[in-house]
């Protein structure tokens, strides 16, 4: 299912996957039937970006510059959607660019056989922010009891507290332990830090994009994500800056607050994980908006999944 985006913006229902908007199939359903003959007249050039949600924030922050009005784009999102269906095939061959994510079972060489020769093909890297969160699911930590109970209160799992859930029957001692960092698992805090560093390092090395060294520069003082996956608006500026400059536009992308959903669904930081780390913006008293929870501290977050899932 492709996603089109030109001069539209919406703002995201509260997820923790956020769902993309209905396709729109063509400019007319967009704009109207004399609108789309003004885009045919005007020789609109078609932008896709293949990836995931985080190729959806870049199309949706690109789309609202001036100086891309000359563009339209097209989110192909690759979890939903194969690069050879008919229409993929359709869209990669009128492209005259595409961003690709960085995934391993992603060839640009193959991307490269789909598009026009005067296609411009470039890479942007895959995000993700570990070691502020070492024991989630994305870390290949699982909590199969939270996974399994229905409710509809706690939509991100934590490791460490199914770990505690085993080894600490009593409840408030079990949030005291999680909050000194006393139970086995800490041991591996330092060790995600340092994949952490040298992930950044390498997203680096594969793209010109650069925005590790911008992640590494700025994380300590400034939040960059809300959870391990999705990252903040600051970050997604810095991606779509780097989107116009292959481009060849010099204009700078506003910012849009609106469009910055997954701020509603924010994992709190453990405040210790946070001082081992130097990140100085997420302390004991800090707040997250996490949407069923309202705005919370991360010890208010443990109690809520302590008496969620025991």
């Amino acid at each position: 299912m492709l996603k089109l985006f030109r001069g539209w913006s919406r703002t995201r229902t509260p997820a923790p996957e956020p769902s993309p908007p209905s396709p729109l199939e063509s400019h007319s359903l967009l704009f109207g039937a004399d609108s789309a003959k003004q885009v045919a007249a005007a020789e609109i050039r078609t932008v896709v970006v293949i990836g995931n949600c985080i190729a959806e924030g870049i199309a949706e922050g690109l789309c609202t510059s001036k100086a891309t009005s000359m563009f339209r784009f097209v989110v192909l999102p690759i979890h939903t959607t194969s690069l050879h269906d008919t229409a993929s095939l359709k869209l990669m061959a009128e492209a005259s660019h595409v961003f690709v994510q960085q995934f391993d079972d992603i060839d640009l060489s193959a991307v490269n056989a789909l598009v026009a020769p005067d296609c411009a093909v470039f890479s942007f890297p895959s995000l993700a922010m570990h070691d502020l969160w070492p024991f989630d699911s994305a870390n290949g930590y699982r909590d199969d009891i939270a996974q399994t109970v229905a409710q509809d209160r706690i939509r991100h799992f934590d490791g460490a507290l199914a770990s505690l859930r085993e080894i600490e029957p009593d409840k408030k001692k079990r949030i005291a332990r999680y909050s000194e960092l006393d139970f086995p698992l800490a041991s591996k805090i330092d060790s995600v830090a340092k994949a952490q560093t040298r992930f950044l390092q390498q997203i680096d090395e594969r793209s010109d994009c650069k925005i590790g060294r911008f992640i590494e520069r700025n994380r300590r003082e400034r939040q960059l994500f809300y959870s391990s996956h999705h990252p903040t608006q600051l970050v997604f500026q810095e991606l779509c800056a780097y989107c116009l400059g292959k481009l060849g536009c010099q204009s700078a992308v506003p910012v849009r607050l609106e469009a910055d959903g997954w701020k509603d669904w924010s994992v709190p930081v453990h405040p210790l994980i946070a001082r081992r780390l130097g990140i100085v913006w997420a302390q004991e008293a800090t707040r997250y908006r996490y949407c069923t929870l309202g705005d919370i501290t991360w010890r208010e977050w443990v109690e809520a999944y302590v008496e969620a899932f025991g």
